[in-house]
């Protein structure tokens, strides 16, 4: 316990410390002068709205299929996407990087590296190799181009299980081949001219697969000979094994049909089938023009995928790839690198996109004529479909999520 003393003869000094505490009560209860003492105001009201997209629609695009990551070929019907035969193309290259002449004696083989299968895993493809019979120009092949053929099988075989496989050329293409690469004059040019590469063209209904066109390469056994004699006087056989990477890879697309659209929109990385996003991002249409986020939400129809025989499979899409194209750059092949990517949530099966920046712009300056094409993420030489709900979906719309503030409230 403390214990206070005051020292007789200085009672003014309890005084005038009480004096002094009462005013300083006073003059905390009466309303203060001090500059911005009266400007604590209730923090603006946070409004979070659904908006659904209007309109949707499935539309097809020119794309290109040429000198991508992959390459596909197979011939597979999908329950939900229907019959699809796809064909690929190769062309190697005449390089004699490591090599200067080929022996006439010399074997060729293509080997294929295997990446995807889309389709029976269980099943065995069977594939003819085929010459080309003219030009083509893979930056400029389209997956709707057909390749013409001749009536030459360079080799078949066949796909179960296997990561590579190596095809054994027949004699006749690979002697042209061998005859191009040794002539010392105009080789390339000669090689250009005659030889068009070939083409895998599937035989029967079994499955799609795609292979990497970095791992792609004609195999030259050059069957060379040492003349080092072992201690029996025999000759050791070393072959020259010599590679040639493609100077060009590319597909086609045969397909019977589109899916029709009911309540969901076909979806291919190929631009066969792309979604279209329709709205006027107008403070009407959005109801603020005081927006802090906006996230576009389309989902994924999971039930209508879900309709593949035991031990088949199709490549699951993780992502898509938002283009904002006029109606002018639909009507030729996309160039252009995709505006937006939208990730997967796992969650809801949902694919979401920040589209605040998009939404902003347009309320705050001119209106972006342009609309939203939406793809399976990428083409890439694959062949990856799904399913979006659309706008006659019952619950689950394309839709824009947005966070918008009321300075009034």
């Amino acid at each position: 316990m403390n214990t206070f003393f005051l020292r007789k003869g200085q009672p003014h000094l309890l005084f005038s410390l009480a004096l002094f505490s009462l005013l300083i009560a006073v003059s905390s209860c009466e309303d203060s002068g001090i500059v911005g003492s009266d400007l604590v105001d209730e923090p603006p009201s946070i409004n979070s709205d659904t908006v659904d997209i209007p309109l949707t629609e499935g539309i097809p695009i020119t794309a290109f299929s040429g000198n991508e990551n992959y390459f596909s070929a197979g011939w597979y019907n999908d329950n939900s996407f229907g019959e699809q035969q796809i064909t690929g193309m190769v062309n190697p290259s005449l390089s004699r990087q490591g090599i200067n002449d080929i022996e006439v004696d010399a074997k060729g083989y293509l080997k294929l590296h295997i990446e995807e299968v889309y389709g029976d895993q269980n099943a065995t493809a069977s594939f003819d190799l085929v010459e080309i019979g003219r030009r083509w120009r893979a930056p400029a092949w389209r997956h709707d181009s057909i390749p013409e053929l001749t009536n030459n099988v360079v080799a078949s075989f066949d796909i179960t299980d296997q990561d590579s496989l190596e095809i054994p050329l027949s004699d006749e293409w690979f002697g042209r081949y061998v005859e191009s690469f040794n002539t010392t004059a105009a080789r390339d040019s000669l090689y250009r001219q005659e030889m068009f590469g070939l083409a895998l063209v599937p035989k029967n209904q079994a499955k799609i697969i795609s292979f990497g066109s970095g791992n792609t390469e004609l195999i030259i056994d050059n069957q060379e000979t040492s003349e080092d004699d072992d201690e029996n006087g025999e000759d050791d056989e070393e072959p020259g094994i010599y590679t040639q990477f493609m100077r060009a890879t590319a597909y086609s697309v045969n397909r019977e049909f589109i899916p029709p659209q009911g309540q969901n929109t076909a979806l291919y990385n190929t631009f066969e089938n792309t979604l279209r996003l329709s709205f006027d991002a107008t403070e009407e249409f959005i109801g603020s023009k005081n927006v802090s986020r906006a996230e576009l939400v389309l989902y994924e129809d999971t039930l209508a995928l879900q309709n593949l025989p035991a031990g088949h499979t199709r490549p699951e899409a993780k992502a898509l790839y938002v283009y904002l194209l006029d109606e002018n750059e639909t009507e030729r092949a996309v160039l252009k690198d995709p505006s937006y990517e939208m990730l997967r949530e796992e969650e809801d099966n949902s694919f979401r996109l920040n589209l605040t920046s998009y939404i902003n712009s347009n309320l705050a300056g001119t209106m972006d004529e342009r609309d939203l094409y939406v793809i399976v993420r990428s083409n890439d030489g694959r062949i990856i479909p799904t399913f979006i709900q659309n706008e006659t979906s019952e619950d689950r719309k394309p839709r824009i999520i947005i966070t918008s503030v009321n300075p009034e409230k």
